[in-house]
């Protein structure tokens, strides 16, 4: 393969009209471009090797008309490589230039495959559509293959969806001008829209649900879709939870309080997942809507509405630590909002002093029949991708068990058993949950043998 990317070379720099392609048989082309990803793929970006195959995939974009010919075969190779975990955003950007160049040479068949051949609901599959979707304005050519292709015969019969509904998707992707937002403005087909198994199609009529919720006069359409946009929450994609959360929003401003607060009651629960995405804009974007909704909710309902505000104290808590600043900083204001709302005022206070220790110390002393609810919450963080949040909960479940009379001997038997599941790669935390451990092991000793933590004792499979 070094030779031929060798010669591909020397004929480009010597010939540079010489379309290179002419001297290969058209499976031998498609190979020679799957090997080279390959090979950028494998070798670390400063090999030699590497940079020899770079090149012949510049050469490929090039002149995409010949080497990127087998669509089909090529896009399930950039599918299954981009869905590695090992994926770096170097990888990314060569594939990416090989998917851009692909979708320009051959649109339609680019856009059908996406849609009939990789897996509707996977992750994978929405990146790659944006990627195809995000020329400059989304060329004519891409917006005209995009509506014949969203019609065609093998699409519909895919998504199980009729011409009629997915021709108005074609506006999703223009500029909101009065033009594009009449023909998106129809519920009806638009509620057909999102019960298809299908992201890129989802998110597609999501855009055009953010278009439409931007504009005071057409949010009634919108607002008639919204429990149909709370269940796209389940799919966990950052590109559709984004989507979905900037509706709500825009919702949310335009509606009085009288319409906003039943929708405000319904969500607020929704979103306390969402405050642990692996997204820092989701978690970021979901408490500055919590807090809107919490805002949105009539004095007569706020009693409904306080159940879901104490949940969300503990996650609001763990990520004042959270590694982005952002996220960081909007968790301490939505924490003040949250006792606000519940009329806490030393937890009030003591939000403005942003001191994590002395607000966890509060809220166990404040009310022991809470302890265990709040013990519950504070276990997943066991296991967080971040350090600071793995360490915070190690130091916090130890802190409630030992301050807590109403835990007995079996449910601190749980708790080190959680502890010792832990078994944390980072030395410091490890340590930390081993002399925990041995203290509340001690603590055994004292306690009584009857349980009544049932529903802690239910968690022992985590995670």
């Amino acid at each position: 393969m070094e030779r031929v990317w060798r010669l591909i070379g020397f004929i480009s720099t010597r010939f540079h009209h010489e379309p290179i392609g002419k001297y290969f048989q058209t499976s031998q082309r498609t190979t020679i471009v799957l090997r080279t990803l390959e090979t950028i793929r494998d070798c670390c970006i400063d090999d030699n090797k590497n940079q020899w195959a770079k090149f012949t995939l510049g050469v490929a974009a090039r002149d995409s008309a010949s080497w990127l010919m087998d669509v089909e075969r090529i896009l399930r190779f950039l599918h299954e490589n981009l869905k590695r975990s090992d994926s770096t955003s170097l990888l990314r950007q060569s594939f990416f230039l090989v998917l851009k160049a692909l979708t320009n040479q051959f649109p339609r068949e680019a856009l059908l495959s996406v849609l009939t051949n990789l897996p509707p609901l996977d992750s994978t599959t929405l990146d790659m559509w944006k990627v195809m979707l995000s020329f400059p304005m989304t060329s004519e050519k891409i917006l005209e293959e995009l509506q014949n292709g969203l019609e065609d015969k093998r699409v519909c019969r895919s998504l199980q969806a009729q011409p009629v509904h997915t021709s108005l998707l074609k506006f999703a992707m223009m500029h909101p001008t009065e033009h594009v937002l009449s023909n998106l403005r129809d519920p009806k087909k638009l509620l057909t829209l999102l019960s298809l198994n299908s992201l890129p199609i989802l998110w597609l009529v999501l855009r055009a649900l953010v278009m439409l919720s931007e504009t005071s006069q057409m949010v009634t359409d919108v607002q008639v879709l919204l429990p149909e946009v709370m269940e796209t929450l389940q799919y966990e994609n950052t590109h559709i939870n984004m989507k979905a959360l900037t509706i709500f929003k825009n919702v949310i401003r335009h509606l009085e309080k009288k319409e906003a607060s039943p929708i405000a009651l319904t969500l607020a629960g929704r979103l306390l997942p969402l405050f642990n995405d692996v997204s820092s804009e989701v978690r970021e974007c979901s408490m500055l809507l919590f807090k809107d909704l919490m805002e949105s909710v009539l004095w007569w309902k706020k009693g409904e509405m306080k159940k879901t505000v104490h949940r969300a104290i503990i996650p609001l808590l763990f990520r004042m630590s959270d590694n982005t600043e952002s996220v960081a900083k909007v968790s301490a204001v939505i924490l003040l909002a949250c006792a606000k709302f519940l009329k806490w005022k030393q937890l009030e206070q003591l939000a403005q002093t942003e001191d994590i220790w002395k607000i966890g110390e509060y809220l166990l002393k404040q009310k022991r029949s809470r302890v265990e609810g709040y013990l519950q919450q504070s276990l997943p963080y066991l296991w967080d991708d971040q350090t600071s949040l793995r360490q915070k909960a190690v130091k916090f479940v130890a802190f409630a068990a030992m301050h807590s009379r109403d835990l007995d001997k079996e449910d601190l038997h749980v708790i080190i058993t959680f502890l010792q599941m832990q078994c944390d790669t980072h030395p410091p935390i490890r340590i930390l949950a081993a002399g925990t451990i041995e203290i509340l092991q001690r603590q055994v000793q004292q306690q009584p043998a009857s349980s009544r933590w049932a529903r802690l004792k239910a968690l022992r499979c985590w995670p």
